[in-house]
C-alpha cells in the first residue's frame, strides 16, 4: 500500500524580466569575461615561465630532446686505433725539435734531412721505412680523406708534400697531433714543430700514408 501523496507547497512566482534588462545583464557578463581574459594574458606576458620549466613541459608532452653533439661525438668508422709504437715514434720525433738540418743525414750527430728524420724516428721502435719521399708514398697505404687541417690523420702518420725543392714528392714529415707536424725543413729553421695548415704547405700538400705496424685491432675480444 502506497503512502498517500501530499500536496506540494506552491512555489512563489518568479517575476518576469523585461527584454531591455536581460540585454543589459548579458552585455555586463560578456564584458567581465573579456576583462578577466585580458588581465590573465597580461600577467602571463609579464611573468614568462623559466626556460627549464618550458623545456620540462615540452619534454613531458613528448617533444624531441636535444641530443645532437652527444651521439657520435667520439664515433669511429672502424675498430682500429694506434698501437704503443705510434706514441714512441712521435716521442722520438719530438725529441729532435730544435736539432740541426742536413741535406743528407739521419742521426742527431749528422743532423737530419726531412726523410732522414722520418727514417730515424721509426728506427727507434724497430721499424725500417724508406728514406725517400717517393718511396714512402708508394710503400704504404694512402690515408683517404687526409687533409692539411688534420682530418683523418692519427699521430705517427707520415705527411707528404710535392714540388718544394724539386718536382714530384719532395718532402716528408711526421704528424704528431693537434694539426702539427715535426719537420726538418731547412738550415735556417732546423727541425721544428709547426702547423701545416698554412698557405705554403697547403699549396704543396700531397697526402699522407700510414705504416700498418703502428695500427692495432681495437675490436673487443669475443667472450669464450
Amino acid at each position: 500500500m502506497r503512502a498517500p501523496m501530499r500536496k506540494l507547497p506552491t512555489l512563489p512566482e518568479i517575476p518576469k524580466m523585461r527584454p531591455q534588462a536581460v540585454a543589459t545583464i548579458a552585455v555586463g557578463v560578456v564584458a567581465a569575461v573579456l576583462l578577466l581574459a585580458y588581465r590573465g594574458g597580461a600577467f602571463a606576458a609579464m611573468n614568462p615561465p623559466a626556460t627549464g620549466q618550458t623545456q620540462a613541459a615540452a619534454g613531458s608532452l613528448g617533444a624531441p630532446q636535444a641530443t645532437a653533439g652527444v651521439l657520435g661525438m667520439h664515433s669511429r668508422s672502424d675498430v682500429y686505433g694506434l698501437g704503443p709504437q705510434a706514441s714512441a715514434v712521435v716521442k722520438a720525433a719530438m725529441s729532435q725539435v730544435g736539432g740541426r738540418y742536413a741535406n743528407y743525414g739521419d742521426t742527431p750527430k749528422t743532423g737530419f734531412s726531412c726523410v732522414g728524420l722520418v727514417h730515424w724516428s721509426f728506427a727507434q721502435v724497430g721499424l725500417t721505412v724508406p728514406e725517400s719521399a717517393p718511396a714512402l708514398a708508394t710503400a704504404y697505404p694512402t690515408i683517404k680523406g687526409a687533409m692539411p687541417d688534420g682530418a683523418h690523420l692519427m699521430p705517427g702518420d707520415i705527411l707528404l708534400f710535392q714540388n718544394t725543392a724539386w718536382a714530384g714528392y719532395s718532402h716528408a714529415s711526421i704528424y704528431v697531433g693537434n694539426g702539427k707536424m715535426v719537420s726538418a725543413d731547412s738550415y735556417e729553421t732546423g727541425i721544428r714543430l709547426e702547423a701545416f695548415n698554412t698557405p705554403y704547405w697547403v699549396q704543396h700538400w700531397a697526402g699522407a700514408v700510414r705504416v700498418p705496424a703502428l695500427v692495432q685491432d681495437m675490436a673487443p675480444t669475443p667472450a669464450p
